[in-house]
């Protein structure tokens, strides 16, 4: 009874005020990301490629200050120190330096993750969910770049603290991200130190600069 209540006033809604209130969401959701000092968090990504029909799970960490951000995910640790982005690949034991418009993969911008959708997309409110037992806003998100890799992107509030619960992002290649926070920690000091490669202590790494 109460979710077909919801889904009518959504129906009553018209395009126009869908879009005032999803943009109103991810604003606000954005401010309160910025308002903190730092964030760590864990998080869960589902890679669906649906040509290969394929699904692959891997856990991850981040965390951000300021601008600065370090990223560790796939056995590779990426930082943003904040003037350039280094990603070492543990695997290839080998680091890959690049400025920051060039990385080609925003949904791995911790800063994109945790909800800063800055003047790129449009926004359309969809609905009232609930996420790991968290009341949530549903909003779609839609890029005003029609040359993007991305089609849509599925960005999903708590009500209660505005910071991001879930993100499913659609490419125009029929891959599907899904990014899940299990954990956001605001309250802990973090180090400069995490969020620059250490070249003195991992001398044997090859660095590749591609700036």
């Amino acid at each position: 009874m109460a979710l077909s209540l919801v889904c009518n006033i959504c129906n009553a809604q018209t395009d126009e005020e869908r879009a005032l209130k999803g943009k109103e969401i991810v604003d606000k959701s954005s401010a309160k990301t910025k308002s903190y000092a730092n964030i760590s968090a864990k998080f869960a990504l589902t890679i669906e490629n649906k040509q290969a029909r394929s699904i692959d799970k891997y856990n991850g960490t981040m965390a951000t200050k300021g601008e600065k951000y370090h990223l560790s995910l796939m056995n590779t640790e990426t930082y943003f120190d904040g003037q350039a982005v280094y990603a070492w690949s543990k695997d290839n034991n080998e680091v890959t330096i690049y400025s920051p418009d060039d990385s080609g993969n925003n949904l791995m911008n911790p800063h994109q993750i945790l909800g800063n959708f800055d003047g790129a997309y449009k926004f359309l409110f969809i609905d009232e969910v609930a996420v790991d037992n968290r009341q949530c806003n549903e909003v779609d998100l839609y890029p005003i770049d029609r040359h993007s890799n991305v089609s849509r992107i599925r960005l999903f509030v708590d009500k209660q603290t505005n910071n991001v619960k879930s993100i499913i992002q659609q490419n125009k290649d029929g891959n599907v991200y899904t990014i899940n926070i299990s954990t956001m920690d605001t309250k802990t000091p973090i180090a400069d130190s995490q969020f620059t490669f250490d070249k003195a202590a991992n001398p044997e790494v090859e660095i590749v600069d591609m700036r």
